[in-house]
């Protein structure tokens, strides 16, 4: 097992926003985390990277508490690709996937750089400045520069959310192809079918607890999906993936 948490919980205002949340992933396994708006899916994601302490249980990587771990060594264990917004940045696009590699100077090679750009097809932008990009392709710039970190753990909050139909299924591809290659990613998605399509396994969170966690058949129930959304779900068989589809069912 390379991460996970025991028992995480998470107050706020006397809120949980995790409670008692378990979760372990080995390496080569892609995890999707869905769930509703304010289930708690960010707030897991920032426990696992450190950023934030939980108010009980705890969360490691290679069995380093996170929480104590300093920033030099959570920098060589796991990347993480948080949520997108408007970027004023002035660095070129090759600068910013530079950074990745920032926490070993000794692999700092532009083979690495140049490797990373062009798995999420941004090698064509190399010279841009950020500033000047949508923001899908900021998006897919910040993942390349999450690939040319090389950690074995990697962190993604929403890494589909500004792409469009081609760019999502080819970052996903993307993801796999890493946990293919040994990495264990966790990424939150909104997207259920992007989930069902891709992920190993799912954890669902409903009001900051795992309301289920397995494969997406096993969590993708349409029993189970409606009660967590409160909004009435289909699931049935993909006709041409090997997967389930869920599918809304209120008629306007």
């Amino acid at each position: 097992m390379v991460i996970g948490t025991t028992g995480v919980t998470v107050r706020r205002d006397g809120r949980a926003l995790l409670d008692g949340v378990d979760l372990d992933v080995a390496p080569g396994e892609l995890v999707g985390v869905v769930g509703p708006n304010g289930a708690g899916k960010s707030t897991l994601l920032r426990v696992l990277a450190g950023d934030m302490a939980p108010d009980g249980g705890s969360a490691r990587i290679d069995g380093d508490d996170v929480a104590t771990a300093t920033v030099q060594r959570l920098a060589r264990l796991r990347s993480f690709v948080g949520p997108q917004s408007a970027s004023d940045v002035l660095f070129r696009v090759r600068d910013v996937v530079a950074m990745g590699r920032h926490q070993d100077r000794r692999a700092t090679t532009s083979e690495a750089i140049s490797a990373a750009m062009e798995r999420v097809d941004v090698s064509h932008l190399a010279d841009r400045v950020m500033r000047t990009l949508s923001s899908g392709e900021q998006q897919r710039v910040n993942l390349a520069r999450a690939i040319a970190q090389a950690a074995p753990v990697m962190l993604l909050d929403e890494p589909t959310s500004a792409l469009d139909v081609r760019h999502q299924e080819l970052v996903m591809a993307v993801l796999r192809a890493l946990a293919g290659e040994g990495v264990a990613a966790v990424a939150v998605l909104h997207d259920l079918n992007l989930a069902a399509a891709h992920a190993d396994r799912v954890l669902l969170l409903d009001s900051g607890r795992a309301a289920a966690l397995g494969t997406p058949r096993e969590v993708f129930t349409a029993d189970r999906l409606s009660a967590a959304y409160a909004e009435p779900m289909a699931v049935i068989d993909h006709p041409f993936r090997d997967c389930p589809l869920v599918l809304t069912t209120r008629v306007r």
